[in-house]
């Protein structure tokens, strides 16, 4: 959910960027990987418009791509994400 998402991402997005030390990657301050999660979002509603296009319509299909939809235009307004371009 809308809720979930906003009280988790800012630690979910923290240890993945952790998680990726290991791996070798050093070079990639924890502000521009939230920058990149922020950026990430722009997909949502292209994978959601095509998925709907591509697809054929049930009800409940039409309520996940209600939620898709509205969930990560929430997501890219909480994150300002437009804001970056």
């Amino acid at each position: 959910s809308v809720e979930d998402r906003r009280a988790h991402e800012e630690a979910i997005v923290a240890e993945y960027h952790r998680a990726l030390q290991p791996h070798g990657v050093r070079d990639y301050p924890l502000d521009t990987c939230m920058d990149d999660y922020r950026y990430g979002h722009l997909h949502g509603p292209l994978i959601t418009v095509m998925g709907a296009a591509f697809s054929q319509r049930t009800a409940r299909g039409d309520d996940m791509f209600v939620a898709m939809a509205s969930r990560c235009c929430a997501a890219i307004d909480d994150l300002g994400t437009l804001s970056l371009l």
